[in-house]
């Protein structure tokens, strides 16, 4: 089966200016300002799941979980086989202070994508919030064994 790849983790504004097609005005506009960008944006394409990626990966800037976890789900009810979804909610979980339904998360996304440095970094660090630092530990580890994996393609 086919998986759409998307890769989250960039600034917010380098994403943004990905979306506007390169405008690198829009990288200088405040969150807010960013955030309305997106809204008008998805007004105009509103079945395209990377803008709500987009608009989900600045609402937590603000605290906004719940804009946040909304934005993520979009693109899931979208296209079912955009994993990077679990990713970006595994880490918002963990930003927001639940690190149990962070682990459930990044654990999905690490089936599809197990060589994946930075979720495996995010993973160690919701496990150490856990307390279960042996796990953290092995997480660590693999993330530095796979941590040159990206840069050598």
């Amino acid at each position: 089966m086919f998986r759409r790849t998307i890769f989250i983790g960039a600034s917010c504004a380098a994403l943004a200016v990905c979306v506007s097609g390169g405008s690198p005005a829009l990288a200088h506009l405040e969150v807010d300002e960013q955030i309305a960008v997106l809204d008008k944006l998805l007004e105009a394409r509103p079945e395209d799941p990377t803008l709500y990626l987009l608009r989900g990966e600045l609402n937590p800037i603000h605290k906004d979980w719940e804009a946040a976890e909304k934005d993520y789900y979009q693109p899931r009810s979208l296209d079912p086989d955009l994993y990077a979804v679990e990713y970006c909610l595994g880490r918002m979980r963990l930003e927001a202070g639940d690190p149990q339904r962070a682990v459930e998360h990044l654990e999905r996304y690490l089936e599809i994508r197990p060589d994946d440095a930075r979720g495996r970094a995010t993973l160690g660090r919701a496990l150490v919030k856990l307390g279960r630092y042996v796990a953290a530990a092995d997480q660590f580890s693999a993330a530095l064994a796979n941590a040159g994996e990206g840069l050598s393609q």
